[in-house]
């Protein structure tokens, strides 16, 4: 049996690549996937260390976290002053 004409294709294959950004960018689309994943690798590691801050600050105590300044409620904001 055969498939129907495009249902195999990407969407990225369909596209005309002088219209894409990959297409113009001098080291093309292995340059932009690279960027691309480098740029996830980089959100998802300062994720992970604002998280484990976050962590480290929630085990202490309250006298410890007055001794270093900050209040209870100052951790819990802490993801969102990142």
């Amino acid at each position: 049996m055969r498939n129907p004409p495009n249902v195999n294709r990407s969407i990225a294959a369909q596209c005309d690549p002088r219209q894409t950004i990959a297409g113009d960018h001098p080291f093309g689309k292995k340059h932009l996937v690279t960027h691309y994943l480098s740029r996830q690798y980089l959100a998802l590691k300062s994720w992970y260390a604002r998280r484990r801050n976050r962590r480290i600050l929630l085990a202490l105590s309250d006298d410890q976290l007055k001794d270093i300044g900050i209040s209870r409620s100052d951790v819990m904001d802490y993801d969102d002053k990142s």
